[in-house]
């Protein structure tokens, strides 16, 4: 058995998710796929497993997203010792094509290629790269003179996101909590990660979990420097939303309770009468099941429930729009802005977020600098989020494979492998036309920034945010020894 990674594109709707899931998803992975037509195609003993297949993946993508170009990698068995010399078959195409015949057209395999014994396609993955089209009506773009000013606006927003960041209001925060590595080390610890592990591998909504890479050069999980040993208490401020009928009276708010925002309900659509409050106390307490909180500024950055840490910071090298694109497949022909995004790996739902958030900003006419509200270590908010099923994987990109050779890396530069993707990309395309001139689709979420988020985050609320955390600065550099 040699070690091989494989080129491969999919379109992801009708499955769920790219990672092989037996326990709740049998038959319907990307990756159960390959595995199987590997096994028909005799490169893949029957009765090995994931495991001692040493199996990885550059990228996993869960129900809806898409991918071009996403990486496998495993031991696979060959006619030959070097079949890609002796077929003068360097990039491996020919091999893949024995594979393909074995995968419905959603799932073709461009390139297999020979890797050394220690790759793995996670470990040795440096950044991947995403693209996301959203149809430009629901930015509330409708080819007027506004649009230059929006889109100039949109650019300005998704330039607060690159850099290092915390991005823990961009995911589910408990999924990545652990505290140091010695709790980590432990057989408890060790089982709840198994367990955040394992949510993630059946969610059935996400866009992309790449790892838990949270740690240093060390392995010890570190803060960045500026949120390292920060010990300031105060008390918790929550902002909560509380709905009631049509026309109803404002209820009454305890003492401890300020009301920020308070709306009558549009009667004609029996959109319920709201009020955001302000309660500084972490244990506000909601006046009917449909109220709950929708931002809450921590008093203390050592919460254990609701702990930031390092895994929630991630690097992000590019979030750009790239322009206002026209469908060419479909009718009628659709506008869509197309998002490219780059970073070393993502969180949870992370990339789902941004764009949605960026758009929230911009269709909404919110202050730009909420979305540096958003990366406030002592801000736990919920954000708005994008459906998933126009989100594609573009490429990965892979450090050196030997150390002796710098020169030696796992790309898919070929023509023939670039020919191939270029095929798969027109199919692709089609579909995603489909999806984007589909409005129904698209309405929950609008209706949703609409209805609630634009409450949510009315400018009283962003307001009391922008107060709380100029305070906080100001502790902290009170707080701060003087050098």
């Amino acid at each position: 058995a040699q070690r091989a990674a494989l080129f491969v594109g999919y379109i992801g709707s009708g499955f769920r998710g790219s990672q092989l899931n037996l326990a709740t998803a049998a038959g319907e992975t990307v990756e159960e796929h390959v595995l199987e037509a590997l096994r028909t195609a005799g490169a893949i003993m029957p009765h090995l497993n994931d495991i001692q297949l040493r199996w990885s993946r550059s990228s996993r993508t869960d129900k809806g997203a898409h991918a071009l170009l996403n990486v496998l990698s495993g031991k696979l068995l060959f006619n030959s010792e070097d079949p890609w010399q002796r077929a003068g078959d360097p990039s491996g195409v020919k091999l893949a094509a024995t594979v393909n015949q074995f995968l419905p057209d959603t799932i073709r395999v461009f390139s297999i290629q020979r890797v050394p014994k220690s790759f793995s396609a996670r470990r040795l993955c440096e950044s991947r790269e995403y693209e996301y089209l959203l149809p430009a009506w629901v930015l509330g773009l409708d080819g007027s003179e506004g649009d230059t000013e929006k889109l100039a606006k949109l650019q300005r927003v998704l330039g607060r996101l690159e850099g290092r960041r915390a991005f823990h209001n961009y995911t589910t925060r408990s999924l990545y909590q652990s505290s140091s590595r010695s709790r980590r080390d432990s057989p408890l610890e060790r089982a709840r990660s198994r367990r955040r592990r394992r949510a993630l591998d059946t969610a059935d909504d996400s866009d992309n979990e790449d790892d838990f890479n949270g740690e240093d050069a060390s392995g010890m999980l570190a803060l960045p420097e500026e949120h390292a040993g920060e010990s300031l208490r105060a008390p918790d401020v929550c902002f909560t939303m509380v709905q009631g009928e049509p026309g109803a009276a404002p209820s009454p708010a305890s003492p401890m309770t300020e009301i920020l925002v308070s709306t009558a309900g549009d009667q004609a659509h029996g959109k319920p009468w709201t009020e955001v409050r302000k309660s500084v106390r972490s244990g506000a307490s909601s006046s009917s099941a449909q109220d709950y909180h929708i931002l809450t500024w921590k008093g203390s950055a050592h919460d254990p429930s609701d702990a930031l840490c390092a895994e929630h910071f991630r690097q992000i090298s590019r979030l750009t729009c790239t322009g206002l694109v026209t469908t060419e497949c479909g009718s009628p022909a659709t506008p869509v802005l197309r998002f490219s995004i780059e970073g070393n790996s993502f969180l949870y739902n992370q990339i789902r977020h941004m764009i949605a958030t960026a758009a929230f900003v911009v269709r909404c006419g919110l202050p730009e600098d909420l979305i540096d509200l958003t990366l406030e270590p002592r801000a736990r908010m919920r954000l708005p989020i994008v459906p998933a099923e126009t989100l594609i994987l573009v490429r990965s990109t892979f450090r050196q494979l030997s150390r002796n050779n710098p020169d030696r890396r796992l790309t898919a530069d070929d023509p023939v492998v670039l020919a191939g993707v270029k095929e798969f990309r027109a199919s692709l395309d089609a579909h995603l036309a489909d999806l984007l001139s589909d409005k129904q689709r698209w309405l929950p979420f609008v209706e949703a920034m609409e209805r609630h988020h634009r409450v949510a985050f009315a400018e009283p609320v962003v307001d009391e945010l922008r107060k709380l955390a100029a305070e906080h600065r100001e502790r902290r550099g009170a707080a701060r020894p003087a050098s």
